[in-house]
């Protein structure tokens, strides 16, 4: 799709078109079908901040030992069977927080875009029966 988006000559026709197509096309490779990846407002993501924010977290590892198992709140972790994160790291977050964990399929990162309904039930649902 790349490919196809730079021999379009779309750059030279209309630019802001292009760049709309390409931001689509960089974020494509989150969703489980990366056609829905369309219409979407672009944002970005400044290397240097992300960097600084990493830089900030110095060694701190949220996996040690009792961390998570400290939180005793009502939790659900809704996770993108497609997701390109690893399935596992949301299981192993659910298993420590004993959180309700809820894989909607045909989904990727971006549940509110391709699974809007089964997203808002989930939620729906476990806002009802948490205490």
């Amino acid at each position: 799709m790349r490919d196809e988006l730079t021999t379009s000559g779309l750059r030279e026709r209309d630019p802001g078109a292009y760049r709309q197509r390409a931001f689509e096309l960089s974020v494509a490779g989150y969703f489980a079908d990366p056609r829905q990846a369309r219409d979407l407002t672009p944002f970005r993501v400044v290397g240097r901040t992300q960097q600084s924010v990493w830089d900030s977290l110095a060694d701190f590892d949220l996996t040690r030992k009792g961390m998570l198992e400290s939180v005793q709140v009502p939790t659900l972790i809704i996770h993108g069977r497609q997701d390109p994160i690893p399935l596992e790291s949301s299981r192993a977050a659910a298993a420590a927080l004993d959180a309700r964990l809820v894989i909607l399929e045909d989904c990727g990162h971006v549940p509110y875009v391709e699974q809007p309904t089964h997203l808002f039930d989930a939620i729906e649902e476990f806002l009802s029966t948490s205490d």
